[in-house]
């Protein structure tokens, strides 16, 4: 009997232990909900510094690069919070997160486009990554996708002698210039590719050319901009991006314009929102998502730096990202087709 009772008090002991443990578990948890809400807060204000401020805080710019990244960590402290019944921080947090979340899911909205006036025609633009010997890779996505216009970055002389003679397709070509090559099936004229914008000391980052569809005049720029990564080396991007949009601004008065390449920065950076709000052209992701590009590498941080801009009278048939062939960048292709001029 006596036993019996040592027992019933040594079970009762162990189950009153395990509510305590839990609630030690549950209580120590609980120490990190202010930490992580003010993680969050601070995320957050970067997208809002980066967007407010852009002239004053270069790190803003260079950290808001990763919005999708610092957005959805805010949703997991957001989700964390609702867990811990602290209602109060995780409603502030996405009434703050709320905006640059929408950014990005605006992406996959389609936009109204004019009415094409001419055939479609595909175009590849691709950072080859100098360092990559995947030469053959490359030939095979060229081949396999068979696009009107091959515009390559990084293309230094080791791609040139794997290229020699193998785009038998593609009669006519243009550069390289700075390491930027375009091969076309369409007959392509050079459009003066080492001039300096006044007032910008820095050629143009990029190969310019002039084409036609089905009678329409396209100026195309394959762009490949400083990467960013001093402050200086970001100052160089930012003139860059400047002296471009200056530069196909002007172009837009004479024919359709379609800007394309690596531009070393996202669409939160201060440049390249700068550039689409003076030009009015528009992001050809618009309607098809995210599509990010670099790095290949590791796809948890990969962000698009890869674009294709478009003025008012191109229609984007399609975008897309191909696989990855062994650069740091995915491939990017587009089907483009083209208003009439003047309507």
């Amino acid at each position: 009997m006596i036993e019996s009772n040592a027992e019933s008090v040594s079970t009762n002991a162990n189950a009153s232990e395990v509510p305590t443990r839990s609630s030690a578990t549950h209580v120590g948890i609980s120490r990190f909900s202010p930490l992580l809400f003010w993680i969050a807060i601070t995320l957050v204000s970067v997208i809002f510094g980066n967007a407010l401020f852009p002239r004053i805080a270069m790190l803003f710019d260079w950290i808001a690069t990763f919005q999708l990244q610092l957005v959805v960590v805010v949703w997991l402290v957001v989700l964390f919070l609702f867990w811990k019944k602290q209602f109060q921080r995780a409603g502030v947090l996405m009434l703050l997160v709320l905006w640059p979340s929408c950014s990005l899911v605006s992406l996959y909205v389609p936009v109204a486009q004019p009415e094409s006036g001419t055939r479609a025609i595909r175009m590849l633009t691709f950072n080859v990554y100098c360092k990559s010997d995947s030469t053959e890779e490359t030939l095979e996505l060229i081949d396999s996708e068979a696009p009107e216009i091959v515009a390559l970055m990084e293309f230094d002389l080791s791609w040139e002698k794997a290229f020699e003679g193998k785009l038998q397709d593609y009669p006519y070509r243009l550069g390289p210039y700075r390491g930027n090559v375009i091969f076309s099936k369409l007959p392509i004229k050079d459009v003066g590719n080492s001039a300096k914008q006044a007032g910008n000391p820095l050629p143009l980052p990029g190969l310019f050319s002039m084409f036609e569809c089905d009678g329409q005049p396209i100026f195309f720029m394959l762009v490949h901009a400083t990467s960013p990564k001093s402050a200086n080396a970001m100052a160089e991007r930012n003139a860059q991006i400047n002296g471009i949009q200056q530069f196909m601004r002007r172009a837009s008065v004479f024919g359709h314009v379609v800007m394309a390449g690596d531009f070393n920065a996202t669409t939160q950076s201060f440049a390249l929102q700068t550039m689409l709000q003076k030009t009015g052209f528009r992001d050809s992701r618009q309607g098809f998502g995210l599509q990010h590009s670099w790095p290949t590498w590791f796809w948890p941080v990969s962000i698009c730096i890869d674009h294709c801009f478009v003025s008012k009278g191109v229609i984007v048939e399609s975008r897309r990202t191909a696989s990855n062939v062994g650069s740091d960048h995915l491939p990017v292709i587009t089907e483009l087709s083209f208003a009439e001029r003047g309507k």
